[in-house]
């Protein structure tokens, strides 16, 4: 199964997505001036990746009309990549508890 290659949770470091296949889709300013990068996931299988978050934790991704969009804020790209970057990354995710909203953060994403 994917989700087994893919999500590692590790203890104090939240959750890693590896090799994760992305493309590039487009990138827009938020209301704060945070400027975010929309990936599709073309991950095979990423479905079950998914199944295995708590449903009442919020995600950085979303149900696209085909596809599973990520949402990254372009802080947290590591290096100099550019939003255009494609290819297989690693995503690590964070934990947030936030007023007793419970979810994830994409706080690093390198491209190989």
């Amino acid at each position: 199964m994917i989700y087994r290659m893919a999500l590692n949770i590790e203890e104090n470091e939240g959750l890693t997505l590896n090799k994760i296949k992305l493309k590039y889709l487009s990138t827009k300013k938020d209301n704060y001036n945070n400027e975010n990068h929309f990936y599709v996931i073309e991950t095979k299988g990423f479905e079950d990746v998914v199944a295995t978050v708590p449903e009442d934790f919020k995600v950085p991704w979303f149900n696209g009309k085909k596809n599973i969009i990520l949402k990254v804020k372009s802080r947290w790209l590591k290096g100099n990549k550019k939003a255009t970057v494609g290819g297989v990354g690693d995503i690590s995710l964070k934990e947030y508890d936030y007023e007793g909203t419970k979810g994830y953060y994409v706080n690093d994403l390198a491209f190989k």
